[in-house]
C-alpha cells in the first residue's frame, strides 16, 4: 500500500494540473489564442529560464554521473537510429515518417520528467535530472531537427539551415549557458538569483495548464492505427525495455529515477511546433502529444509502482 500511495503522490499532482487546464479551457477561461501565445512564451522564455536555473544552481561535480548520462543520451540516439531504419519501411508518406520517428524517441523530460524526478528522489533527483536535461534535451532537439528536415516534402535537408535551427534553439542555448555557469562555479547575486528562481517557478505549472488546455478528445479514424502503435511502443514497450536494461546495469535509485523520466514520460510538446514548422503531419503530431500526455498519467504511475515493488526506487 505504501508503494501505491508513493506512486500516486508522484504522478497525481501533474495530472491534476493538466486536468485543471482542460477544465478552464472548456469554461472559456483559456481561449485558443491565449493558449497559443502562452505555449510560445513557455518555450522561448520560461522553460529556458527553468533549465538555466536548475543546471546553473546544480553542483556539477557532485551530481555528475557519466554512466547515467551515457545511458540516457546513448539510449535516445540508438532508438532514433533504429526507428529511422524501421519506420520508413512501414510508413510510406514522408510527412508522417518524421513525426512518428521523433515521437518514438523524444520525451517531455523537462516539463514532466524533472518535476517527477524531484518527487521521486528529492533535491538529489532535481540536480541529477537537471544535469541530464543539459545533455539529453539538446540531443532530442538535434535529432528531431535532422529527422524532420530529412522527411520534409522535398526530402533534402539543408544542413546549414538545420545547424542554425539547432544553435538558435532556446533550450539548447539555456543548457549551454547553465552548464558553463555550473562548471565555472559562477553564482548569481542573491537578488538576481531570487528573481530568476521566481520566473523559473512559473514554467512547470503554466506549461502543464496549457498542455491540459490544448486537449481535444476528437476521434480521428484515419490516424487510429498510427496512434495506437506509436503510443504502445513509446509509453510501454520502450520504457520497459530501457528500464530493464537500466536495472540489469545496476543504477542507484537516483540514476534509475532519472532514466525512468527520460524514457517513460510522454511525447514532448515542442515536437508539435517543430513538426508544423517543417511542414510535416502536424495533425498527427498534435494528436500524439495530447493523447500520450493523457495516457501517461496511467503508464507513468504503473512504471513508478512496478519499480517500487522491485526496489528500484
Amino acid at each position: 500500500m505504501n508503494d501505491f500511495i508513493f506512486s500516486l503522490n508522484a504522478v497525481l499532482p501533474i495530472f491534476l494540473i493538466m486536468s485543471a487546464g482542460y477544465l478552464l479551457s472548456r469554461l472559456k477561461v483559456f481561449t485558443p489564442p491565449f493558449v497559443e501565445k502562452a505555449n510560445n512564451v513557455c518555450f522561448t522564455v520560461f522553460l529556458p529560464v527553468l533549465l538555466f536555473y536548475n543546471i546553473s544552481s546544480s553542483d556539477f561535480k557532485t551530481a555528475f554521473n557519466l554512466k547515467t548520462l551515457l545511458f540516457g543520451v546513448g539510449g535516445t540516439t540508438l532508438l532514433c537510429v533504429l526507428m529511422s531504419v524501421i519506420v520508413p519501411l512501414i510508413i510510406k508518406q514522408n510527412p508522417r515518417r518524421g513525426v512518428i520517428i521523433q515521437a518514438l524517441f523524444r520525451s517531455n523530460f523537462l516539463l514532466l520528467g524533472v518535476p517527477l524526478c524531484t518527487r521521486l528522489t528529492g533535491c538529489e533527483g532535481t540536480q541529477a535530472a537537471s544535469l541530464m536535461a543539459a545533455f539529453v534535451i539538446p540531443t532530442f532537439n538535434l535529432l528531431a531537427t535532422v529527422v524532420l528536415a530529412r522527411y520534409s516534402f522535398n526530402g533534402k535537408p539543408k544542413f546549414t539551415a538545420v545547424a542554425k535551427k539547432v544553435l538558435l534553439n532556446p533550450l539548447i542555448i539555456a543548457s549551454v549557458i547553465g552548464l558553463a555557469f555550473s562548471l565555472a562555479g559562477i553564482r548569481l547575486p542573491e537578488a538576481v538569483n531570487s528573481a530568476v528562481s521566481d520566473v523559473a517557478a512559473i514554467a512547470t505549472p503554466l506549461a502543464l495548464l496549457m498542455l491540459g488546455a490544448g486537449f481535444e478528445f476528437k476521434a480521428v479514424p484515419h490516424n487510429a492505427r498510427a496512434l495506437t502503435a506509436v503510443l504502445f511502443l513509446k509509453l510501454l514497450v520502450f520504457p520497459a525495455l530501457m528500464l530493464s536494461l537500466a536495472a540489469l546495469a545496476g543504477f542507484d535509485k537516483t540514476g534509475y529515477a532519472v532514466l525512468l523520466c527520460v524514457f517513460g514520460t510522454p511525447i514532448a510538446v515542442s515536437s508539435y511546433v517543430m513538426a508544423v514548422r517543417e511542414k510535416a503531419d502536424g495533425e498527427l503530431a498534435g494528436q500524439l502529444v495530447v493523447i500520450s500526455s493523457a495516457v501517461s498519467a496511467v503508464t507513468m504511475f504503473v512504471l513508478v509502482y512496478v519499480s517500487r515493488l522491485f526496489g528500484l526506487l
